[in-house]
């Protein structure tokens, strides 16, 4: 089972992924180390379940960033 901790860390990287994702703009690895901080979690192993998390929500927001930026860039030649 997981605990609060981990639990609180892998919802919040869903809630900031389904927000990349609605852009339809998120990196390769993201939802993989999603996926793994749950499996973490689910084993009972609460740091490794809250570093995935946390990864997996720093990639999803780096990805927002990215592609507001790209967004605000104009790329004409």
């Amino acid at each position: 089972m997981a605990s609060p901790e981990a639990t609180a860390a892998i919802t919040a990287a869903s809630a900031t992924i389904k927000s990349a994702k609605a852009n339809d703009w998120i990196w390769r690895d993201t939802e993989k180390f999603l996926k793994q901080a749950q499996a973490a979690a689910d084993k009972g192993d609460t740091a490794t379940a809250v570093k995935l998390a946390n990864k997996a929500k720093f990639q999803a927001e780096a990805a927002i960033i990215q592609y507001n930026h790209e967004m605000a860039t104009s790329r004409g030649l």
